[in-house]
């Protein structure tokens, strides 16, 4: 097998062809990141979403959903670099403000003594939840 090793935060993937690259971009896109979700849910994988629309009174307007699918959008942040996909976006928000943002949250709620970086990640990662699919399609316009 032809190929290369990449090594990237401690996991390594053997890559034999470049369609193998491609699995590594996210195109599972979450504007309300999961690790908040589970914050809500009951069983760490579910949380109740409000139907807006309903067809008939008998259908619930709360339904439980699985994480992983709701406030999502496919390839919201997935982009074009020449003629391959690209998802550095998406690292960037996950790397720069939803991790700082998430561990600055789980200090405060266990009450753990806060920095000014703390409260500094905590206010980006809330700016940060003014993303939505109606205001992501903006800026490609």
């Amino acid at each position: 097998m032809t190929g290369r090793a990449v090594v990237s935060n401690d996991r390594i993937a053997l890559m034999s062809r470049p369609e193998a690259h491609m699995a590594d971009i996210t195109h599972n896109s979450h504007y309300v990141p999961q690790a908040t979700l589970r914050r809500w849910s009951d069983d760490g994988t579910h949380v109740y979403a409000y139907r807006i629309l309903v067809s008939h009174t008998s259908v619930p307007e709360w339904v439980k959903q699985p994480i992983k699918s709701v406030t999502r959008q496919p390839d919201l942040y997935t982009t074009l670099e020449g003629d391959e996909e690209s998802d550095k976006f998406e690292k960037h928000i996950t790397r720069v403000y939803e991790e700082p943002g998430q561990d600055a949250i789980e200090k405060l709620l266990s009450r753990q003594r806060m920095t000014p970086l703390d409260w500094n990640s905590i206010a980006k990662f809330v700016a940060l939840h003014s993303r939505c699919p109606r205001l992501c399609s903006s800026w490609n316009s």
